[in-house]
């Protein structure tokens, strides 16, 4: 097999682990048996810009975005409310008469019961406000930031000065 085949066949694999492990990196690279190296050059993070793969940066990032999707998705889902299978054990009281030596014997034992129904979890009030602040902020809805200060707006001037001489001008882009 050639080398640019298994390299392929790793970047897969790398792929499907990093989608399984929930884009935990370190993780992926260990079940794919690669380095976190190896990893970043691919990205091209690695200072090797000669291994950048665009395909796999592109895979990567439709992995991450299927996993928000997802995320995004059971958020609604608990917005909503939902149901569970949940399954209730009752005890019921069971009466049994027997015959001993002619007489009758009453023996009561519980006996559990199991009844399946739908346990109902009502909308998480939480976050219904964390995705109304992110999603509706044009509609009024997010946290307002009021920066309180005490001293003057403006510019602020970094002075150099000379060892023998006058003071120079602040460097370009130090003001």
């Amino acid at each position: 097999m050639s080398t640019l085949s298994t390299v392929r066949q790793k970047k897969a694999l790398f792929i499907a682990k990093f989608a399984a492990t929930l884009g935990n990196i370190s993780e992926a690279c260990r079940e794919a048996g690669i380095s976190r190296a190896t990893y970043y050059n691919w990205t091209g993070q690695g200072g090797r810009p000669d291994l950048l793969d665009p395909e796999f940066l592109q895979a990567l990032r439709d992995t991450e975005e299927a996993r928000t999707d997802f995320v995004l998705g059971q958020q609604l889902k608990c917005i909503q409310g939902y149901h569970l299978p949940e399954t209730k054990v009752y005890f019921v009281e069971e009466k049994a008469t027997t015959t001993v030596k002619g007489k009758p014997v009453v023996t009561r034992r519980k006996v559990p019961v199991e009844v399946p129904g739908l346990k109902h979890i009502g909308p998480s009030e939480t976050l219904i406000k964390h995705y109304l602040d992110s999603k509706a902020r044009e509609r009024g809805y997010g946290k307002e930031v009021t920066v309180k200060h005490s001293g003057t707006v403006g510019v602020r001037a970094i002075v150099f000065k000379e060892a023998n001489g006058p003071a120079a001008p602040p460097a370009a882009g130090q003001q």
